[in-house]
């Protein structure tokens, strides 16, 4: 975030910016527009089988406890070629939608791909790429539509929109194996360390070197948790400016739950003396639940089904591990599967909340991913309109089903969704419109004020000009009294190194006369290659236009 964005001035040219002021009894046309629909998409399966004969009676749907009524049913859509359901799973094809395109209801909508690198050792690395090479496979005719998510630094997300923009091999070397290494087996080297310091001393002589330890891992464990929590909510909001449904697959090679609980449970086993101690340690882990139960509430909220791959596969004890072969240690597989079930638990409970299926122990796992594909076309959509005001906290939902229907059948829903407000929203729009254009083409952005978008420099920083045509103003002052009309304006700025400004909102006076009009705002920013995406709402109608451009390059 840019520290030293700090200020923004509101330059009126004659009576085009005036201060909004805090009226109650002026109508307000933002509230009585905000009309929207919540998206749960729903999987039914009976024997392993999908169930895809059922009808809106079928089914009950609740909003935290209490029912709420489906306003919108849409059954499976599973229109296509009867033969593909007897092609092998490789050879099925993925529909992508072209870029732009509005996407039904229950449409497949949009496949993406979120590769951890740096989580991720050369050859599950491979197993990443070779996924992404099915998908953007030219034999599919949208292959061209596929996302992709490539974390190779510590905070840092790639987006590749697309073959032409895919990553060369040289790019695919970037991330360090050692890096990839010692993450993957961090909790190898701690247990070295521990059995180390206990060949020359005792539990309780050793006590705070061996606690020591397991907290430099506890906090170095945490930190990547929280890292990727974070890069898959930058890439679920990337995906939220896409309409329909969206698969994000997540290849990776962890997301623990409890971070730093293995090492504290194996010191645990090798000391029993500092039994209470450590009880006391692994309660009072940090825990990823909660942080992980607000990701899946973004992605359900923007229709975003994940579907998560451990992509360590299966592989033999190496090296790295067999300090764990020490009898003291307690058995190199059952710690092997208490490690793995604390890596994977993450990606579990991401996969579970929000309707998508999880893969492990695999070591190819092309098939399984396209498998879940092609699952989630199977699937109802049910929607229905909140009648709570927007509080950008995460809501509880529960789908069940009545009568016979119910017998012998498992559900896959998304479970909750992030109540996100209006400015959450419009934030994850223009954030999109501004870091992603692959994925928001100008011909894609709505604009039906014709407004128009200038960016220019001066000493003083960036001046953002909007402007509306005099067919537009005509139209503007045709809908509303003077009184009753305001635009809302809302301003995203970012430059090529990632540094961005937090979206900024505001309202303008609408204009008072018939004739062009134009606004400008100031953006105290220091002279770069700004990329500015502007949104401007006619609070009368409703109506959005979302605009976009690039600063010229400095001289």
């Amino acid at each position: 975030m840019l520290k030293y964005a700090t200020t923004i001035l509101l330059m009126a040219w004659p009576a085009a910016i005036q201060a909004q002021p805090s009226d109650p009894a002026r109508p307000q046309f933002a509230d009585q527009l905000d009309v929207r629909l919540v998206h749960v998409d729903v999987r039914v399966e009976r024997r392993g089988k999908p169930v895809t004969d059922l009808g809106i009676e079928d089914f009950l749907l609740l909003e935290d406890g209490k029912p709420v009524e489906i306003a919108v049913f849409s059954p499976p859509d599973l229109a296509g070629p009867k033969g593909d359901a007897e092609r092998p799973a490789e050879a099925l094809p993925v529909v992508l939608p072209e870029p732009g395109a509005q996407a039904s209801a229950g449409s497949g909508g949009t496949v993406a791909v979120f590769i951890d690198d740096v989580s991720l050792g050369p050859g599950q690395r491979n197993r990443a790429l070779r996924t992404v090479q099915a998908l953007s496979d030219p034999s599919n005719p949208n292959g061209d539509g596929l996302v992709v998510f490539r974390h190779f630094r510590r905070g840092r997300l790639t987006l590749q929109a697309g073959q032409g923009t895919m990553a060369d091999e040289a790019d695919f070397q970037e991330p360090s194996r050692a890096s990839a290494v010692r993450e993957q087996q961090g909790i190898f080297f701690a247990m070295r360390e521990i059995e180390n310091v206990l060949a020359h001393s005792n539990c309780i002589d050793s006590r705070a070197q061996l606690l020591g330890v397991a907290d430099d891992y506890s906090a170095t464990a945490l930190a990547s948790s929280e890292m990727r929590a974070q890069l898959l909510g930058d890439a679920i909001e990337y995906l939220s400016a896409l309409p329909g449904r969206k698969v994000l697959v997540v290849v990776a090679g962890r997301i623990e739950l409890q971070p730093g609980a293995a090492i504290l449970e194996h010191l645990q086993d090798l000391c029993p003396d500092l039994s209470s101690e450590l009880s006391n340690r692994i309660l009072s882990a940090q825990n990823m639940a909660n942080r992980l139960h607000r990701v899946a509430g973004l992605a359900n909220s923007h229709r975003v089904t994940l579907v998560t791959v451990d992509a360590r596969g299966i592989g033999a004890p190496s090296q790295a591990n067999a300090a764990l072969d020490a009898a003291r240690f307690g058995g190199t597989q059952l710690n092997q599967m208490i490690t793995d079930a604390n890596l994977q638990s993450g990606l579990t409970q991401l996969a579970s909340e929000t309707g998508g299926t999880t893969i492990f122990n695999a070591n190819n796992v092309v098939r399984p991913v396209l498998r879940s594909l092609e699952e989630a076309e199977a699937v109802y959509t049910l929607a229905f309109y909140p009648q709570h005001e927007r509080t950008g906290k995460r809501r509880v939902l529960e789908v069940r089903l009545v009568g016979d229907a119910k017998r012998r059948t498992k559900l896959h829903y998304r479970r909750s969704y992030m109540d996100r407000t209006m400015q959450q929203e419009w934030a994850d729009g223009l954030r999109t419109a501004a870091r992603a254009p692959d994925l928001r083409p100008d011909a894609s952005l709505p604009n039906p004020l014709a407004a128009q978008l200038l960016v220019t420099e001066d000493p003083d920083g960036l001046v953002v000009s909007l402007g509306l045509g005099t067919d537009a103003v005509t139209t503007l002052l045709s809908l509303s009294p003077q009184s009753e009309r305001r635009l809302r304006l809302w301003l995203y700025v970012v430059d090529p190194e990632g540094r961005e400004t937090a979206a900024r909102e505001g309202f303008l006076a609408g204009p008072s006369a018939p004739g062009p009009w134009q606004a400008s705002v100031r953006l105290d920013l220091p002279v770069g290659e700004w990329t500015v995406a502007a949104g401007l709402r006619d609070e009368v109608t409703g109506e959005i236009s979302l605009l976009r451009q690039t600063a010229p390059p400095a001289l």
